[in-house]
């Protein structure tokens, strides 16, 4: 896959008719104005168009711009086909009897029994004919969305937006490390693309992206570009008070009891680097952690929030290793909330820039943060 401009994109916009914006597990947050801003442009155009978020993510808050197109399921399940192989058992007639509980169908063969091993069901297409990717490095960022629809992005174009990193999906992609949001690189797109379409609405809803991505406006990597972006959207009606509520408001008292638990696993990793003193930030959760504050992973982007305003200047990152229980292998969820550039290049070389990273299963989620930070310091 190469780096393309964003005129390739539109392409392949222009053509769809129906688009799937999933939102990765770690991320969903802060990328969910950016893709309702393009929901809703690309819906006036007549297109279907949904946005996926985390199961169980809670949206409510955002109550300043419609969510209308927003689920944490994925809408148009693919149709299945049942198929009978009439080479070995010809049908001479078909009857179906479709009742509350169940659909019937009775067959009545010419020549010999129908058997088990002479009837398939198969998947047919998902209603999408493109996926929009922001911000995500591999599709297992998606979580149980892509598990359970692994199919749907393995088949289904996709275009990719980033601002670090190189994605490994996408058949045109768009990589600018001078935007320090996908919202700054969305707003400048449906500038040349979609000019008047750019309503009060959509920009709210791009402003939203663009405080959120930014930490309004203290992330390391804005640019006196994003101040342009964020005044432009202003003049065009954005509310930024109304976002600036829904962000900074008080916190869910399970939001807050995470948090706790959060920080009192955690512990700082010293390095250096050319020359400075940094440190990241680590913690552990195990499943009572979410038991016990009845909260969910889900939740974990709005913890990091909070635990950046808790931790010294001087720290490049933080990751919150995850302890899930499975049998066969437990995940880890790495967490990179800063833009540094050295936070971004470690994450990428140590576990190939993705968010989840599972680790053999004789390790507890202890042992396996140590031998994270073990290859951060072998790296360095």
């Amino acid at each position: 896959m190469s780096f393309t401009a964003k005129q390739n994109l539109q392409p392949l916009v222009s053509q769809a008719q129906s688009i799937l914006i999933p939102l990765p597990e770690s991320r969903w947050q802060e990328l969910l104005g950016t893709a309702l801003a393009l929901a809703t442009v690309w819906k006036s155009q007549g297109k279907t168009v949904s946005v996926v978020v985390p199961r169980g993510a809670d949206t409510s808050s955002v109550d300043f711009v419609s969510t209308e197109t927003v689920s944490d399921m994925i809408d148009g399940v693919a149709e299945a086909k049942i198929s009978i192989d009439t080479t070995r058992c010809p049908i001479s007639e078909l009857k179906y009897d479709n009742t509350e509980q169940s659909l019937d169908i009775y067959l009545t063969p010419e020549l010999r029994n129908l058997t088990a091993d002479m009837v398939t069901i198969t998947q047919g297409k998902y209603q999408y004919d493109l996926v929009c990717a922001l911000e995500i490095t591999d599709w297992e960022d998606l979580g149980a969305i892509f598990t359970e629809h692994s199919r749907l992005f393995q088949e289904t174009p996709a275009i990719a937006l980033s601002t670090s990193g190189t994605p490994q999906v996408g058949k045109e992609q768009w990589i600018d490390w001078e935007y320090s949001a996908t919202a700054e690189m969305a707003y400048a797109w449906l500038k040349e693309t979609s000019h008047e379409s750019i309503t009060p609405e959509i920009a709210t809803m791009l402003l939203f992206g663009l405080i959120s991505e930014t930490d309004n406006f203290q992330s390391a990597a804005t640019t006196p570009k994003s101040f342009l972006a964020a005044s432009e959207l202003m003049s065009r009606g954005a509310d930024q008070e109304a976002i600036i509520r829904v962000l900074y408001k008080t916190k869910p008292l399970r939001i807050l009891k995470l948090l706790g638990r959060c920080m009192s696993h955690l512990e700082f990793l010293p390095i250096e680097h050319a020359g400075k003193e940094y440190q990241i930030a680590y913690s552990k959760l195990y499943q009572h952690d979410f038991e016990k504050t009845e909260s969910s992973q889900s939740d974990l982007p709005a913890v990091i929030r909070e635990l950046r305003d808790h931790i010294p200047a001087n720290t490049i990152g933080v990751h919150v290793m995850i302890e899930t229980g499975s049998n066969e292998k437990q995940g880890i969820i790495v967490l990179d909330q800063s833009t540094h550039k050295l936070a971004s290049e470690l994450q990428a070389e140590i576990i190939g820039g993705r968010i989840h990273y599972t680790y053999p299963t004789e390790l507890d989620v202890h042992q396996a943060c140590e031998e994270i930070n073990v290859k951060i310091q072998e790296r360095l």
